[in-house]
């Protein structure tokens, strides 16, 4: 073995100056210690001091002129950078292991450091004969001002980027490092966590670019997204796709609640949309599943019905609290009708349309079929105009009373 000791120079190191000085292809070689005077390299268990080859260090971004330190035997080739720190030293954690520093001398001074990697003392393990030192490694880049810490390898595994206190496998710092994205597994599910802020999904890739998260389970299942209540109850609802093309909302008990979130005083609006040609639906089902109604929209007229095994019937407005409008935004002109319809056996479909009249002021209109039966009183504080013919008669036999 060959020391070479600066703070003593001795017979071997002026030999070796001299050689290096005078002889610049010269290759010193004692037993497996080599300095190629040449390339500057320096092989450790070998003679070969490894120049770069051209074709693979170029893919690493090196060449032939870089310098190579080479270590070679026929078991593993260890470089080990040892402190021998003894055990049970007082403030022992904290304390420096060992470092690998990227230095340089061109435009920054002596001895600049650009990079490194450095480990240190993190905790104790154990006591006495047991006793254990537990250390982390830390990477170093150097900013456009001072160097600072970009990543940690903690004693436990965890992995730091942008910040030096990971809580999870894998952790993201913020800008100023002040708060923390982590990632994780617990053997059962996968987490994926942020102390502060909202997750933020979106495509850079340019303007007018749609953004995709897609949720997709494993061979026949289905991908579904869970969104739970924030009252440590464990409620969630679901949002899922099956292989029928269907996709469902499954709620809690208080049911589907939209409620806008842009700015005071907004409408809040639900959009259903058909593909292509096709229209939209939506349909509700009752307890039993068994009846459903359903509204759509196809070709210009909108659909209000109820389908299913027994249905019943349809109320509108169930309650009293309040009159029903029909048509109450209408402007000078405008006479919609309501119109009711009836198919009689053996007759022809009939419609009564109930409107305001077309062509008298303030006047009621009752059009569309021959006769008109009212099943009680009919009382009247206006006038009755016959414009036509004016039958009135009793189908029971009862007597008809008109009062003048």
């Amino acid at each position: 073995m060959i020391q070479i000791k600066t703070k003593k120079i001795g017979i071997f190191t002026l030999v070796l100056a001299f050689l290096l000085i005078f002889y610049t292809t010269l290759v010193l070689a004692v037993g497996e210690f080599v300095i190629d005077a040449s390339s500057g390299n320096i092989g450790i268990g070998t003679t070969d001091t490894g120049v770069i080859n051209t074709d693979q260090g170029s893919q690493w971004g090196l060449n032939t002129t870089d310098k190579v330190f080479v270590i070679s035997g026929s078991g593993a080739a260890v470089l080990n950078l040892e402190n021998t720190l003894p055990f049970n030293t007082a403030g022992i954690v904290g304390k420096k292991l060992g470092a690998v520093v990227f230095s340089s001398t061109v435009g920054q001074g002596p001895h600049k450091q650009l990079a490194g990697i450095v480990s240190r003392i993190t905790g104790i393990s154990g006591s006495g004969s047991t006793e254990t030192y537990l250390a982390d490694l830390r990477f170093f880049t150097k900013g456009a001002t001072v160097a600072g810490e970009r990543m940690t390898i903690t004693s436990d595994g965890k992995v730091g980027i942008g910040t030096i206190s990971p809580n999870g496998t894998l952790s993201v710092g913020s800008t100023d490092a002040s708060n923390e994205l982590w990632m994780y597994h617990d053997n059962t599910d996968a987490y994926f966590k942020t102390d502060d802020g909202a997750f933020v999904f979106q495509t850079d890739e340019g303007p007018n670019t749609n953004t995709y998260l897609d949720v997709k389970g494993k061979g026949a299942y289905d991908g579904v997204l869970r969104l739970y209540t924030g009252d440590g109850t464990g409620l969630y609802s679901s949002i899922y796709t099956d292989s029928q093309y269907s996709t469902y909302f499954k709620f809690g008990s208080q049911g589907l609640i939209l409620i806008p979130d842009n700015g005071p005083d907004r409408v809040g609006l639900v959009d259903i949309k058909g593909q292509g040609t096709g229209y939209s639906m939506m349909r509700m089902f009752d307890q039993d599943d068994a009846e459903h109604l359903d509204i759509s929209i196809q070709n210009g007229h909108a659909y209000f019905s109820m389908v299913g095994t027994a249905p019943g019937n349809i109320y509108l407005q169930h309650g009293a609290p309040g009159a029903i409008d029909m048509f109450s935004s209408a402007a000078e002109g405008e006479t919609r009708e309501l119109s009711i319809y009836g198919y009689k056996t053996g007759d022809s479909l009939k419609s009564l349309q109930i409107g305001v009249g077309v062509d008298a002021a303030d006047t009621a209109s009752f059009d569309g079929v021959s006769t008109y039966y009212f099943d009680g009183n009919i009382s009247t504080t206006g006038i009755i105009t016959d414009t036509g013919d004016l039958s009135l008669k009793s189908t029971s036999g009862d007597v008809i009373v008109i009062i003048g």
